[in-house]
């Protein structure tokens, strides 16, 4: 009896001791707060609605005699229409704006109410910092063009394209390296800018420049210099 009396106390501790692993795999039931978490983690990125901003400059670029209208638009390659707002992720690095905005498939274009005029168009572009009537530099009866695009890269280096309206076409006649600081401002909204402060400026009915690639070729006497912008007129 003695025996059987002790296998009985015997099988509820071997019971118990069985059990004993067991509570480990209570630790490790979803953590409410991990589950959260998780969540968290795995919800869709938020949006928000941006507004494209569009640039407009008016002067006589082909020479005709009559004042041209040119515009800056965003056009969709897959839906083919021109769009002034975009819904946008929100709270993301500008590495992953750059990889997102990029797989819209859109264009940058600077295009002409006068819709004979060809139009001129960026890709991997978020936009242009500036759209700027330089006036006729050439004397050839039309206005030159002077803008610079807002690429998708890291670099805060850039440069100033100076646009002709040559033939029928829209032909770049010099470049100029500037540096994008040129275009940082205080306040939530972009300004209008009508010049590159340091790098395009107008003295009087002249425009001058200075290529920020070139500063480190400068002797010290020529540093900040700036230099009378000319260019030739198209070639027939």
């Amino acid at each position: 009896m003695k025996n059987y009396f002790s296998l009985l106390l015997l099988v509820p501790a071997l019971l118990l001791a069985c059990k004993a692993p067991s509570e480990p795999e209570a630790s490790q039931e979803t953590n409410p707060v991990n589950s959260q978490q998780s969540e968290v983690n795995q919800e869709a990125p938020r949006y928000k609605t941006k507004e494209l901003r569009s640039l407009k400059v008016v002067g006589d670029f082909d020479g005709d005699g009559v004042r041209d209208s040119l515009e800056t638009g965003f056009y969709s390659v897959d839906s083919k229409t021109y769009l002034d707002k975009i819904a946008m992720p929100e709270d993301i690095e500008w590495d992953s704006i750059m990889v997102w905005f990029d797989q819209q498939n859109l264009s940058t274009v600077v295009k002409s109410a006068n819709t004979k005029m060809d139009s001129i168009e960026f890709v991997s572009s978020f936009g242009l910092y500036c759209l700027i009537n330089l006036g006729d530099l050439n004397g050839d009866k039309g206005d030159e063009l002077a803008l610079v695009n807002d690429r998708l890269d890291m670099s805060r280096l850039n440069s100033c394209q100076v646009y002709s309206y040559c033939n029928g076409k829209w032909k770049v006649l010099t470049e100029f390296g500037v540096h994008e600081d040129a275009f940082d401002f205080i306040g939530d909204e972009q300004p209008v800018f009508k010049l590159i402060s340091g790098h395009l400026e107008p003295r009087g009915k002249k425009w001058f420049y200075k290529d920020y690639n070139k500063q480190e070729f400068e002797s010290q006497d020529s540093v900040g210099q700036m230099f009378e912008l000319r260019v030739k007129p198209c070639k027939p």
